[in-house]
């Protein structure tokens, strides 16, 4: 099972108030207390297969669970930090997390699309365009609080980010030129998942130049059926899975990758760049100049 899934819990056998008899939702057994999570966001109904009873309650327990993923994110990452924007800030020292260093101005956020910085410098809350956890440092859900959500080591002209388990709020993202068909699946909904093993990159960079190197999530989507993945999604109204009675599929994330893209020393961004970039749910990215690590939104991410 999942090392900790804080701030829901589980193991009360059941813990989610719809997973006990005689209601059976699937959602503690799928995504809370499975040895893998399977990360289920949607349900999709399919015409000529009946309509189970523990279906319509683990949708409400699936809302539920997301309601209070996002609450609960959108309160750590307003509370983190020391909740002043001023310069002269050490990114290592106790309680400066989240500080903006306004002598290294530049909105990467606009930069990032135009290819040009106005010298504003922008911070703000989670939610941007790509993914990101629940809290942006020593998380209170990881390792007691020793653990960061994603930690931060550099070496000579080498960058290494190791994203830790617990829950990340996802975007399925792709590079789309615009000139070609859409690419399937690119929505634009964010989902919660469980990522329940740390994943590790590391990129090159010229120290002092003005390259950008950003971090990011592949995610995949897929759909799981009853008859070909998932046989305990079968009818479940006696407590045991039927399979000859199957319902609806469910529609499920992962992430199946970490990949990084670089901003050439020449300070634009050239279409190979573009592609990678675009291709990844982004998460932060690395100042050669400066050498610091920000998440999307510009706020610092402590170096080990």
């Amino acid at each position: 099972m999942p090392d900790n899934v804080q701030p829901l819990y589980q193991g009360g056998d059941p813990s989610l108030p719809l997973s006990p008899s005689p209601f059976y939702s699937r959602k503690e057994s799928k995504d809370l207390s499975a040895a893998s999570p399977e990360n289920y966001s949607m349900l999709g109904f399919r015409p000529g297969f009946s309509l189970q009873a523990s279906e319509l309650n683990e949708i409400q327990e699936n809302f539920q669970m997301q309601m209070t993923l996002t609450t609960t994110m959108m309160h750590n990452w307003i509370t983190s930090g020391a909740g002043t924007l001023w310069s002269g800030y050490s990114q290592n020292s106790i309680g400066s997390e989240g500080n903006v260093d306004d002598s290294n101005s530049g909105n990467f956020v606009d930069s990032i699309s135009t290819g040009s910085e106005d010298g504003n410098f922008v911070i703000s809350s989670p939610g941007w365009r790509g993914s990101c956890p629940l809290h942006p440092y020593h998380s209170p859900y990881q390792g007691q609080g020793s653990v960061r959500s994603v930690e931060v080591s550099v070496s000579g002209g080498t960058v290494t980010a190791t994203f830790n388990p617990g829950w990340w709020l996802v975007e399925v993202r792709d590079y789309w030129s615009g000139s070609q068909q859409q690419p399937k699946d690119i929505s634009g909904l964010k989902h919660w998942i469980y990522l329940d093993s740390a994943m590790e990159v590391s990129a090159t960079f010229t120290v002092g130049s003005n390259q950008i190197i950003v971090f990011g999530f592949n995610i995949n989507s897929e759909y799981s059926t009853c008859e070909q993945d998932d046989g305990d999604l079968a009818d479940n109204s006696s407590g045991v899975a039927n399979a000859a009675s199957c319902g609806a599929d469910r529609y499920k994330l992962s992430v199946v990758g970490i990949n990084t893209a670089t901003r050439p020393v020449s300070g634009n961004w050239d279409a190979s760049g573009i592609q990678d970039r675009d291709s990844m749910s982004l998460i932060c990215y690395f100042d050669a100049n400066s050498g610091s690590m920000r998440y999307m939104n510009n706020m610092i991410i402590p170096q080990s």
